[in-house]
Order: C-alpha cells, then structure tokens, then sequence
C-alpha cells in the first residue's frame, strides 16, 4: 500500500528556462522542481538543534559549525527560491565536469557557478536513476554553492572554519536537510506520475458531458524513465469515460500511450496511441455483458503525453470522444515499512 506525500501541480507556465534537453517538458525536469518543493517545506521549519549535522565523521567543533552554518544559510537558499530571484534548472545531455582537489577535471552529476547568478546544472543520464532523496541531497549541496556566507561563497575544495575542504561541510548540510525531510514527510522513497486528462463526449454537436481526472504512469524497466505507457479506461486507476447510447448499453472510451525515448525525439520508434471504443450492453437482469470493441485508430508515432496540448479523438455513430493532455502530476510515494506535465 502507497502512502502518497503531495507534492505540486506543474502547469503551463510552471518551468524554468533553460536550453538544455528537455527543459520544461521532461519527466526528469519535473522531478528536480517536486524535489525544490519539497526542500522548501522542509527548510521551512524549525528543526531541533540536536537533529542537525549529525554525520558520525564529524568532531564537536565541526558539529557545531555546521549547526551555525545551517541556520544562516537557510534564509539564503529561501531567497534563492522567491519567485523574483528563483534560480533556474537546466538539463544537459553532455557529460559535465568541475575541476577536483588535484586539479583536474572530473564528471559530476551537477554543477553551478558561485554566487546567485546562473541555473544549476544537470547531467540528464545521471540523476534519471536518483531517488527523490538522492536528488534532495543533490539540490542542497548545489544551492549552498550560491548562497552568501560571512560574506563569500562556500566551494568544494578550499577550506571553511575547522573544514580542510568545503565539500564536507557541504555534505553535511545536505545530508541533514534529507534526514529532515524523511522525518517531516516531506520526501518519500520514489516518485508517482500522473497524467491528467481532459475529454468531452458529443452526440452529433451536442456536447454531453466534460470530464478531467488523472490516470497513474507506469514506467516499463525500473530506474528508467524513458520507457513508460499510460491508459485511459484500461486500469482501476485510470480515468473512465462512458456514456449510454440505449437504455442497456454504454460506450466506453480505451486509450494506451506507449513511449520508449522519454519524449526527447520528435518521434519514437516505438511512440504509438491505440484508441478502442467499446460497447458494453446489458442483460434483461441488468448484468454488463462482455465488452465489444465497435470503433478503433492506432496512431504510430503519436504519444499526447509528448506534447505541451495532445490532443486525440474517436467517434461511433453519432457518439465522439474528444480529449487533450494537459499536463502531469508529481507524486513523492513510499511503502509502509514502519518508519510530487507540460511538454514542449
């Protein structure tokens, strides 16, 4: 069973620029803005003094500065975050590298510069098989890079306080505002998709009803996002749409998103929309009989969920269903173990 923590609705005009892969649109891109949500209600609290930088290499005097710094940094990473001066996200495909201890170049999974100008960076194929916690941490460490401190900014690989490296005080800092949102709920274990519909049934011109709701995603291969379907009337949880054309027997609108390249090509090899109507007609004692597809379109190379409005259709006599996608919903989800789309 799925304990569901909430996180935000992106619509149209949620995004940050960017002009990297998939900025705005990807799944990914979503997951990094559900995970600043949930770093900002996290920080907004007021944790006990005790429950903060609690890392076991770190010595009482490296302890107590790292509690200092996390009270003065968090107002800063707050600021960074207002709608007036929010830093933007942006996605790359190509590898990114900072300069180490020993000088050289080495990957990384994100990077920014220092100060509060310029998005954080971020390698697509890494953090595409993070967990929500993972992430959390990753945007941490990167927000303090561009958060003011006793007046400079806190880097990797020179010094602070009783720190030889600014990294681990860093780490530090982000280790401990995700213990915090495990504790406060604000992060979960994985993430939950939901892609929301919304449709209108007609008789002739005659619209007879509109109706919206949320089908869940399913991602095909664990840790890959790229691979996922989802359905319209196929699934207990899936959005059902109906409508009676006689006094014993209803129309059922069925509908299957498949996807393989996680909406980064204009068209997949493997993108198609299979779309069924089907009767349901009822015995004399009122018992639905079994169903009878009556109308049906496969789309190849067509996914709705790959578009900022997709839209798609299917008629049967007088009767048509015709919906868009309108965006996706991000969930953070985790099992009881006793202890949150638009596309371009």
């Amino acid at each position: 069973m799925l304990k569901i923590l909430w996180a935000f609705l992106l619509g149209p005009c949620a995004f940050a620029s960017g002009t990297g892969v998939g900025n705005g649109g990807d799944i990914v891109f979503q997951y990094l803005e559900s995970t600043r949500e949930a770093l900002l209600q996290t920080i907004h609290r007021d944790p006990v003094e005790a429950s903060l930088c609690r890392t076991g290499d770190l010595n009482h005097e490296q302890r107590e500065f790292c509690r200092n710094f996390f009270r003065a940094i968090l107002p800063k990473i707050q600021t960074l975050n207002e709608v007036s001066s929010r830093t933007d996200f942006v996605l790359r495909e190509e590898p990114l590298f900072v300069i180490g201890p020993d000088g050289k170049p080495q990957p990384v999974a994100a990077r920014t510069a220092l100060g509060p100008a310029g998005p954080i960076e971020f390698h697509y194929g890494t953090i595409s098989f993070y967990s929500p916690k993972q992430i959390l941490f990753l945007l941490a460490h990167e927000f303090v890079h561009k958060a003011e401190f006793r007046g400079a900014f806190v880097t990797d690989n020179d010094p602070i306080g009783p720190f030889p490296r600014g990294r681990r005080l860093i780490d530090a800092f982000a280790t401990s505002v995700a213990e915090l949102a495990g504790q406060y709920g604000t992060i979960g274990e994985e993430f939950l998709v939901f892609d929301f519909f919304s449709c209108s049934i007609y008789f002739h011109d005659a619209e007879l009803t509109k109706i919206s709701g949320f089908s869940p995603r399913r991602y095909l291969d664990k840790g890959d996002l790229q691979r996922f379907e989802t359905s319209i009337g196929k699934r207990p949880l899936d959005l059902t749409l109906g409508a009676r054309d006689s006094k014993k027997s209803m129309l059922y609108l069925e509908a299957h998103f498949s996807e393989d390249k996680g909406c980064l090509e204009q068209s997949g090899s493997q993108r198609q929309s299979n779309l069924q109507i089907l009767r349901v007609d009822e015995d004399d004692h009122g018992n639905a009989r079994p169903p009878v597809q009556v109308a049906f379109a496969e789309l190849r190379g067509y996914n709705p969920t790959c578009k900022k409005r997709g839209e798609f259709s299917l008629g049967y006599g007088g009767f048509r269903f015709d919906c868009e996608f309108a965006g996706s919903f991000t969930q953070f989800g985790r099992a009881r173990v006793g202890r949150t789309v638009n596309r371009p």
